[in-house]
């Protein structure tokens, strides 16, 4: 495989634990290893089960292009304490085909479940999705079996607008997510706490 292009805008954010930056080909090691991890691969929607080796460096090179002209925004999650680890998830806000709207997907390696990392990642990509780029809406899904990411959209205030249909790549077979959606107004009075 031909180098990465490292031509893009460099955007980072920082909480109070976490780093979110663009993946870089140091990061796919410790991406391979996590989300080929069934028990994280089974509730997200477009990852490949099992894992391909030089997967994630593929889809590194194909984000690039992606950010570099602003239709995708995917970071990885590095930890403050311990950054040489690299990459422990991944939050993003991306497309999808029939929406208005961005959908926050996210992910994070079974090792850092129940730490409230990605409670904390995600905040900071929909702080950055409503302030920055002045969105006026993002949308998101989970399985409902899936209660961990469940609590972390209900945390961030975001309310089931429905069901769908959606293949998944992992489990090979049709699943049921629950629809789930953040105004722009009700974000903003959140903030106010006017709500």
């Amino acid at each position: 495989m031909d180098s990465i292009d490292t031509s893009q805008p460099a955007i980072e954010l920082e909480t109070e634990r976490l780093t979110l930056r663009l993946p870089g080909e140091a990061d796919a090691a410790s991406i391979e290893r996590l989300i080929g991890d069934w028990d994280v691969a089974q509730m997200l929607g477009r990852v490949p089960y099992p894992y391909p080796e030089g997967g994630a460096l593929d889809w590194i090179a194909e984000l690039r292009p992606k950010v570099v002209d602003g239709r995708a925004l995917n970071l990885v999650l590095v930890e403050k304490a311990h950054p040489e680890a690299g990459a422990i998830g991944c939050v993003g806000l991306e497309p999808r085909e029939g929406k208005d709207h961005p959908e926050l997907g996210y992910w994070l390696g079974k090792p850092y479940w129940g730490c409230g990392y990605m409670t904390e990642a995600a905040k900071a990509l929909v702080d950055h999705g409503f302030g920055t780029m002045r969105l006026e809406r993002i949308g998101s899904g989970h399985l409902p079996e899936n209660l961990a990411s469940r609590r972390v959209l209900t945390k961030l205030g975001f309310r089931d607008v429905g069901e769908e249909q959606r293949w998944s790549r992992p489990r090979n077979c049709e699943t049921t997510v629950t629809l789930m959606m953040l105004e722009r107004q009700d974000y903003l009075a959140a903030q106010d706490g006017s709500e």
